[in-house]
Parts: C-alpha cells; structure tokens; sequence
C-alpha cells in the first residue's frame, strides 16, 4: 500500500550479486529522491498494464569506499502475482557497456 519495492531476493548469479553480494541490504541504493523515483517507475509501470518492461538504466555504483563509477544496465522487469495476494516485480539485469564521449 506504501507504492515501495522491497528486495526480497537477489539471484546468485545477477549482476548486482556479483557486484555486492546476495544479501538484499548488502549493496547501497538510495531511496526516496528524485532518480530513485525515475527508475522505480518502470516497476509500476510493469504492475499496471501487466506487461514486460524492457530499459536502459545509468546508475552511479560504488566501487570501493572512496570510488564511484557511472556504470550502465539493462533491465527486463517481469509483473508477478504472488500466492499470498501480494504483488511484485522480478528483475533481470545485466551490465551494459556504455560509451560516452563528450568532445
């Protein structure tokens, strides 16, 4: 009823698990701004018309303690319905090379 998304599993050979790790809290992401609204979006998106959503996302991740790199995805957001009445979203990501030159 909130309209958040909770990670409830992070596939052990997803993008972000070998990025961050399985634990869903194990990797950062900022909640509650402007960007996070954006690409959260295409998760109600995919809820409401009951369709396969297919984009692009440019993300900044942390690399270390000190590093952050602008880094490039794709993303398939698959709409589910769950045994309990709950519904959610699946997600498959995967890195995308992306070149970005300014002159």
């Amino acid at each position: 009823k909130t309209g958040r998304f909770v990670v409830e599993r992070i596939g052990s050979n997803s993008s972000l698990a070998k990025l961050y790790g399985l634990a869903p809290d194990s990797f950062p992401c900022l909640t509650g701004h402007s960007y996070d609204t954006i690409v959260s979006q295409a998760y109600k998106e995919s809820l409401k018309n009951e369709q396969v959503v297919y984009d692009h996302v440019m993300a900044v991740f942390p690399v270390s303690h000190t590093v952050n790199k602008w880094m490039g995805y794709q993303r398939a957001i698959f709409p589910l319905s769950f045994k309990d009445g709950r519904h959610g979203v699946s997600v498959v990501t995967d890195f995308a090379d992306v070149e970005i030159r300014l002159p």
